[in-house]
């Protein structure tokens, strides 16, 4: 009767917590919950992320992360195969297929699509007064790269519901 009392009780507890787990954020109909982003952390974003467990604003900012790898994701094996992946996995055979699919998204997406011509670096050296030619043509493909990436998510996020549950 105690055993039986005893797993009622478990299972109980167990329900409550996932009745109740905090939904950061949604995507479309998905719950980005305090589960998830946990799972997000010990598999994907690594050791330097899990105080972003410990507030509001951190999960709030690891559920935008999380976001933007599942719109990039998504539309990266909508557009591309499998086999289109050969090439990066042989010279990155250590990489899951997830990370796979974003590095040739963004290689083919916003690398390869960035030019920057002399008369362009001179103008940007000459705006920020930057004398080095390297470090000037480092810091404009940086900054082309995030305007692209800010571009292309922005254009991706529009095609979901997006809801934030946290400030």
């Amino acid at each position: 009767m105690r055993k039986k009392f005893f797993y009622i009780c478990l299972a109980l507890l167990i329900f409550s917590v996932n009745l109740f787990a905090q939904v950061v954020a949604k995507i479309d109909d998905f719950k980005i919950t305090d589960d998830v982003l946990k799972k997000y952390v010990d598999e994907v974003a690594g050791e330097k992320y899990k105080n972003y467990l410990k507030s509001d604003s951190g999960k709030r900012k690891l559920a935008e992360y999380y976001i933007n790898r599942y719109v990039l994701l998504k539309y990266a094996k909508e557009i591309y195969k499998e086999e289109d992946l050969k090439k990066l996995k042989q010279s990155h055979p250590e990489l899951d297929t997830d990370t796979l699919y974003l590095l040739h998204l963004i290689d083919e997406k916003i690398n390869k699509q960035i030019k920057i011509d002399d008369k362009e670096l001179e103008k940007f050296m000459k705006s920020n007064g930057i004398s080095n030619k390297n470090s000037a043509y480092a810091n404009l493909l940086t900054i082309k790269r995030k305007k692209m990436l800010d571009d292309l998510l922005n254009k991706l996020k529009q095609e979901h519901n997006i809801v934030f549950n946290i400030n």
